[in-house]
Order: C-alpha cells, then structure tokens, then sequence
C-alpha cells in the first residue's frame, strides 16, 4: 500500500478503474493507492507490471502520476508546487540569456557562494562511494525553479590509507550516473587532487521533472 501526502488535502484521485489499483482517500492529507494482483487459472499471482496514469487533486490543483509498479516495498510520495514566487523571478531573470551563458552565470554564482534568494538551496554532507582512492560528498543542492535546472556541488578529497601523491581528474570522470542525472555541465576548480587538498565539483543539470 503506497501513501500519498499533500497537505492542502487529498480531494479525489482519478484512474481507470481497468489499471487495477485500488484507492482510498480518507479526508485530509493522506491518501493510499495499491497495485491489485490477480490469480490465474494454474494458482499462480499476476502482479501488475504496466505503467499506470493517475491524477491526484490535491488543493486546487491536479498532480499527473505516471506510476510504474515494481517488487520494492511501499513508498511514501509527497505532492507540493513549486515555489511559483522564485519561478516567475528566475524567469524573468534569464529571460532571453543565451543557454550556455546561463549555465555559467549559475556555475559562478553556486561557487562563490552567491546563490539567489529565487534559488532553493539544501546543505547535506552525503557521501558517494565511487572512486576508488578518494572521498566524494555532496555539500549542496540547488535547485533554479521555473528553469527546470539542477546544481550539485560536490567535495572531492583523497582517501586518508592512500599513498600516492595525488591524481589528475577530468570532468568526464564525474558524468556518472550515481553523481548526475541528465547533466549539461560539469566544472571542477582543479585538474589534480593531492593529499590533503579538496577540489569542488560542480554539476548543472536538468530537474528531473523538467
């Protein structure tokens, strides 16, 4: 049983009743949906396997779904709207800037620490283990509501057990799927890691609901 979450309060949620999902919206803001399965003739459970479109109404607005069952455990999915304030500023702020041009100006900003108020921006410290000899965290997410784009900021510093001098790094090195989704640009302020040195990397790419 998946639970959803909106707090302006779950009024409908609309699917075809063909899909085989089973919805129950108690008032409030919660609701739950489940994906039926159905026994065959030979005893066996057909479990669901097809992408199924649900609209949730939430508040006054309608949230489309594109839901795609699979064996996991149930998941939690909360439903807000972006800050629509910070999306009409970044708007008009890149308004007719040429693609590339606006990729830098964010690169630059993200880097020196000179995020907008239009920006949404998360502090974590979450480390990904994909380099073998060297420590990547994830310092800092941004994100640039109503211009579909992304920034990561990662840290990147040598193992404390390795030997070696140091190592040169390229930016294709971070064009990973367990470190970006969907980039249009990496930038690294340092072509080498060395012991005891920290090299940023920071990564735009495209809001995966863009």
């Amino acid at each position: 049983i998946n639970r959803l979450v909106c707090k302006a309060g779950i009024k409908d949620i609309v699917v075809s009743q063909e899909k085989g999902v089973e919805r129950k919206i108690p008032g409030g803001p919660n609701a739950f949906i489940k994906f039926l399965a159905k026994r065959k003739s030979d005893g066996q459970m057909e479990y669901a396997s097809n992408p199924v479109e649900i609209f949730v109404v939430c508040g006054d607005l309608v949230y489309p779904i594109v839901a795609v069952p699979k064996r996991i455990p149930p998941q939690t999915l909360w439903l807000s709207s972006p800050d629509t304030d910070k999306a009409r500023r970044n708007i008009v702020t890149y308004k007719g800037m040429p693609f590339e041009e606006k990729v830098l100006r964010i690169i630059k900003q993200v880097y020196q620490g000179d995020i907008p108020e239009s920006f949404t921006s998360t502090e974590t410290n979450q480390e990904v283990p994909v380099f073998k000899g060297a420590v990547l965290r994830l310092k800092r997410l941004v994100t640039v509501d109503g211009e579909g784009l992304r920034v990561k900021e990662y840290h990147m510093t040598m193992a404390a057990n390795l030997r070696l001098k140091g190592f040169t790094i390229r930016e294709r090195d971070f064009l990973k799927p367990e470190i970006a989704t969907r980039p249009v640009a990496v930038s690294i302020d340092k072509g080498r890691l060395a012991a005891g040195e920290l090299v940023r990397i920071i990564i735009v790419e495209r809001a995966t609901h863009g």
